[in-house]
């Protein structure tokens, strides 16, 4: 993935959580710097930020993991709106993961 440019603005916000057996670091960042995107990629209307979530896994006597996610967005939400909308989007996505699916049986 391209780099924003040096002198871009990025607005960053770190979490920490413990639970499930592990440390977890929470690091989301957004740049709201996006010209030189907009130019590259035309067919992206509404554009009007960039986002990157990285999370460090540090279980309790086991190998600390490192997740790194990128995302295009039309929102302007500052980093700590956007690093709570990409969590709770992906307890809602582990939910439906959980959830039995059987045809017929949701009336």
């Amino acid at each position: 993935m391209d780099e924003p440019p040096a002198t871009a603005e990025i607005d960053s916000h770190e979490e920490v959580g413990k639970g499930h057996g592990r440390v977890e670091v929470r690091r989301a960042s957004v740049c709201r710097d996006v010209e030189w995107l907009r130019e590259r990629h035309p067919g992206w209307p509404g554009l009007a930020a960039t986002g990157k979530v990285e999370a460090v896994r540090m279980p309790t006597g086991g190998r600390k993991t490192v997740e790194t996610r990128y995302y295009a967005t039309s929102a302007e939400l500052s980093a700590e709106r956007f690093g709570r909308a990409v969590r709770s989007h992906w307890s809602i996505e582990n939910a439906d993961a959980a959830r039995p699916t059987c045809t017929g049986c949701w009336t």
